[in-house]
This record gives C-alpha cells, structure tokens and sequence, in this order.
C-alpha cells in the first residue's frame, strides 16, 4: 500500500527513477509527419526535438505480458504501471531502464492532485 498512517504517499514506495517525455511533431524532408524521440533514448535514430520533462521517482510494476500477431509480425507486448507524485505536464511516453514505455492511460488518483497512476505498454517485435 502506497498511503502510510497519515494518508500521506509514502516517499518509499517509489523506488524506481522514470524520465518523462513529451513528443512533438515534426515534418521530414519528404514531408512526412512523425512524433520524434529525444537522442540517446534506446529505441529509434531521434530527432533531439521532443522535450524532456524531467526524471522523478515512481514505482514500476509489471501487470502482462503477452504475444500479439500484427500485420504478419509477431510482438511481445508488456503492460506497466507506474505510480508517481503527481505532475501538472502532459506526457506520452516514459523511459524507464532503457525501455521507452507508450503512455496507454493517466489517471489522477482521487482527484486530489497527489499521486498519478499510469499505465503504460512496450512492444517489441520478435
């Protein structure tokens, strides 16, 4: 449990260190729009154009993990859910030990401004 006597989020339970990311937009030389990954992420070439949010403590479980056929390629799918004190920004995706994990849904728990609880996925084709 997250909460400690005080009802207050307890500073321990977030062990993990995540890096938030908010994507942007950008048009290539052939005129094609992509979201871009900042440099150095692990996973892509990166344009450098998205921003850094920032790096914040959370709690990273892993919920499934299962196998999907798309278009003929098999993937591996993993779903994760990341708590975390809560942050005003909008964000898309969440670099956590090297994975860049696609923000599926945020939830601001108990509508309260403290605490989110996010769920993520990752696929990689196999």
């Amino acid at each position: 449990m997250l909460f400690n006597n005080t009802h207050n989020i307890g500073a321990r339970a977030y062990r993990e260190s995540v890096t938030l990311i908010r994507q942007v937009s950008a048009t290539d030389e052939y005129g094609m729009q992509s979201l871009t990954l900042p440099k150095g992420s692990g996973s892509g070439s990166g344009s450098g154009d998205a921003s850094v949010i920032g790096t914040f403590p959370a709690s990273v479980a892993m919920l499934s993990g299962y196998a999907k056929t798309n278009y003929y390629q098999t993937a591996e799918i993993e779903a994760y859910e990341v708590r975390m004190r809560y942050v005003a920004d909008k964000f898309e995706r969440i670099i956590w030990n090297g994975r860049v994990l696609t923000v599926t849904s945020c939830e601001d728990v108990g509508q309260r401004q403290r605490e989110l609880k996010i769920i993520c996925s990752n696929r990689e084709v196999i």
